[in-house]
């Protein structure tokens, strides 16, 4: 799937989401947050050792033990789900500058925290999650714009407006685990509430 695919898939994510009202925000959010808990443990030994004494099924966020960027980075070749992720490996590319702008393992985009807490921190961002950061970028730019502009700047081209270029470089929005998305295979799916938001103020289905 094109990066433009994903993006557009995103956005009419978002749009269904504000049709479906509080009580199905509400059930995807608790669907979504299902989920990474399940793929966490799957794929993550970090998560499947801390999780090992809940319950099988689905939980509620206040009942996951909290985390801390620290005790991440302290444990980080078994915290990311993407077994050919090592830290090692990871911080020998952040540190070379003649691979600026170049994708980790042909996949990622990296990132470095400033480390002004004393924790550098190392963040991957999947081609999903840099989707979903430009589809909320998107449906912010969406507010400025009315649907016939919105459409006319679709239907010039093939690729995506202009404004959809940006791409985000913070950790990603999740509350339960900023970079949930970030360190995923990309299978699971984003729980952050912003892609539960409702659809730019101008769309009136």
């Amino acid at each position: 799937m094109t990066g433009f695919a994903r993006e557009l898939g995103f956005l009419i994510d978002l749009h269904r989401a504000r049709r479906g009202g509080p009580a199905a925000l509400a059930r995807r959010r608790d669907a979504r947050l299902a989920a990474l808990v399940r793929h966490a443990r799957t794929a993550s030994p970090f998560y499947r050792a801390l999780y090992r004494g809940l319950p099988a099924g689905d939980l509620p966020l206040a009942d996951l033990p909290p985390v801390d960027k620290p005790q991440l980075m302290a444990h980080f070749d078994d915290w990311v789900t993407d077994p050919g992720v090592t830290r090692a490996d990871l911080e020998a590319f952040v540190a070379d500058p003649a691979l600026i702008g170049v994708r980790y393992r042909g996949r990622y985009l990296a990132f470095t925290s400033s480390g002004t807490t004393g924790h550098p921190g190392l963040f991957l961002h999947d081609p999903d999650a840099v989707a979903c950061y430009r589809a909320l970028a998107g449906r912010i730019a969406g507010d400025a714009m009315d649907a016939r502009r919105l459409l006319a700047l679709l239907q010039r081209g093939s690729g995506p407006p202009s404004w959809w270029a940006a791409e985000a470089i913070s950790p990603g929005p999740c509350g339960w685990n900023p970079n949930a998305a970030a360190t995923g295979s990309g299978d699971a799916p984003c729980a952050c509430s912003p892609c539960s938001s409702p659809w730019p103020s101008w769309w009136r289905p």
